[in-house]
């Protein structure tokens, strides 16, 4: 911009009969700048109508006009006007076509448009003109996420934070992905060192906290919430799942606390209005339930958790007859709703038709082969018995031996250590074969390393086997964490701290992890010999580029994030969580 300010001056010197021109061109330059720094500002209305005067300019160079254009779509987008900002972008193209942050912008606008196929067109054309666009890389996964193509969106996210190794938001996106492909030790990993880059990124903390709640731990998940909420106390979805978490350990008042504060800062979140209707029926403050779950449904008439929770609130309060007409439409909305079928064979069973409950109560289980309540529903109406995890032939290892659950999910049991399954994620389709298990001794007493072979994954290498490291406190009976041990010939660095009783794990993709390992003697009878095995078990950043800002810097944008919750324990944990 001085460059383009220095010439205009040069040429009012120069060539006085086009001082006019040049007078024009540095009120353009004035107009820009004036943009850039709205745009900075988030004052994307006050940025449109600067740009739309920039460009009234007919003598302007293509170059320029497109960099013009390009800030301009960013601010349409902003103010959710996609067809014009659409149409900025492919003039844009059209003018400068070698102009990277083009492609990038447009791509995340068809994002927003669900033109995900397109999307990724554009950013593979954006990552091709500039093969170290970190925001083109971060997108691109986003966009492979909509796909449904977990794997290449964990690619593309570990592309992007090795390319800025020191921005939370790649590592970030990662830990999604691995999350939405059922890997929950390994998207912890990820949003661990997303929030070691940087301590206040509330995203980071909102990500652990839902993989922590599904882990069964919400305590945790409470303390990583409110670590977040010391500095952002105002941000809604910190809140929502702060009070998921408070709900798990039947803290209601301050759940109540934290929906009521939710709804406070976004009086028209129809999520909040959901959760705190849960909360009320958890406590049995129906009336209280039925007038939120009404403003939820108001708000958003196609919101099919405020359906189902007023469905079930319906049921409790013996109105079986109201509760169907609200289940029936939670099914229109989402077919695939397991909560909703289950709460449909609960209103079936009270309306006493046997049959249709129990179809209902399949279907529930079908959909969440972990639904418990489900499960027992059907055995207490037809006597058929849950089916258990079958062991895997030819995985034996010593005393430990691995099984498959209807899910599909792996664990491993050992013959000598009562009541401990240990969690094994892989990758791919192969079953898990353990290679090793070490008991620690010393500071590490009680601590136990169980080594596997956990399957392939795809890298900038081609194919690689994975090695994963699972550390098991035997005292207490669970699993600290799943660490990597190798991938391909690369193996991980594990440092012991024998004084504060910790190991830190740098992974070959770079992540680092540090757990707190508490040894001690272990518990009478824990170990005993020819013990039987035991039996039973929000979208992302998006970047933007834009021309008035060094570098092609990107803007942060988080959106919805995804429900992930542990499995509750009684009727009302079940149906209101």
């Amino acid at each position: 911009m001085r460059i383009a300010m220095l010439i205009a001056l040069i040429t009012l010197l120069v060539l006085p009969a086009r001082a006019l021109g040049a007078e024009a061109e540095v009120l353009v330059g004035d107009a820009s700048q004036q943009a850039a720094t709205e745009l900075e500002r988030g004052n994307f209305a006050a940025a449109a109508g600067l740009l739309d005067q920039a460009l009234a300019d007919p003598a302007m160079p293509p170059d320029r006009r497109a960099s013009i254009l390009n800030d301009r779509g960013v601010a349409n987008w902003r103010l959710n006007r996609l067809k014009e900002a659409v149409a900025d972008f492919n003039e844009a193209a059209r003018l400068l076509p070698e102009f990277a942050a083009v492609y990038n912008n447009r791509g995340n606008v068809l994002l927003a448009l669900n033109s995900a196929d397109e999307a990724v067109r554009d950013f593979d054309r954006a990552i091709l003109l500039a093969p170290s666009y970190v925001a083109a890389f971060n997108n691109r996964a986003i966009a492979h996420m909509q796909q449904g193509n977990n794997d290449e969106a964990a690619i593309d996210f570990a592309k992007a934070a090795e390319l800025s190794p020191t921005a939370p938001a790649p590592i970030n996106g990662r830990g999604r992905a691995e999350l939405a492909s059922g890997h929950l030790y390994a998207a912890m990993r990820s949003f661990s060192r997303s929030i070691s880059l940087d301590p206040t990124y509330k995203a980071g903390y909102r990500n652990r906290a839902e993989v922590l709640l599904t882990l069964a731990k919400p305590e945790e998940a409470v303390e990583d919430l409110s670590s977040a909420l010391g500095f952002a106390p105002d941000d809604p979805g910190l809140l929502l799942t702060r009070g998921r978490g408070y709900l798990e350990v039947k803290a209601f008042g301050p759940a109540l606390q934290d929906f009521s504060r939710a709804i406070e800062i976004e009086p028209k979140s129809a999520l909040a209005y959901a959760e705190r209707g849960r909360a009320y029926a958890r406590i049995e403050e129906f009336e209280r339930a039925l007038a939120d779950f009404g403003m939820a449904i108001e708000l958003d008439s196609r919101n099919a958790y405020a359906f189902t929770g007023r469905a079930a609130a319906h049921n409790a309060m013996r109105a079986p007859e109201l509760g169907l007409a609200d289940v029936e439409r939670a099914l229109k909305l989402d077919p695939q709703n397991g909560e909703a079928y289950r709460v449909r064979g609960d209103l079936s069973e009270t309306l006493g038709n046997q049959a249709a409950a129990v179809a209902d109560f399949r279907q529930a289980a079908a959909i969440a082969t972990d639904d418990d309540l489900a499960w027992q529903a059907i055995e207490r109406l037809t006597g058929e018995q849950r089916p258990q995890p079958i062991e895997v032939a030819g995985t034996e290892f010593e005393d430990w031996s691995v099984f498959v659950e209807p899910s599909g999910r792996y664990f491993a049991s050992s013959s000598r250590i009562r009541k401990l399954q240990v969690a094994l994620e892989v990758f791919g389709q192969e079953a898990p074969r353990i290679t090793d298990f070490e008991q620690m001794t010393g500071a590490y007493k009680g601590i136990a390393l169980l080594r596997y072979r956990a399957g392939r994954v795809e890298a900038d290498r081609g194919s690689e086997e994975v090695e994963l490291a699972a550390i098991i406190d035997i005292n207490n009976r669970r699993l600290i964490g799943l660490e990597p041990y190798r991938q391909g010939e690369r193996l991980a660095n594990w440092t012991w701290d024998e004084e504060n009783g910790t190991v830190v794990v740098r992974g070959p993709d770079g992540i680092t992890s540090e757990h707190k390992l508490r040894g001690g003697r272990p518990k009478p009878g824990l170990l005993e010999e020819g013990t039987s095995a035991a039996q039973g078990q929000s979208f992302d950043d998006f970047w933007f580029g834009t021309s008035t800002r060094s570098g092609n810097q990107s803007r942060q944008k988080q959106v919805a994030t995804q429900k992930r919750r542990s499995k509750p324990k009684t009727l009302f944990d079940l149906l209101f969580q």
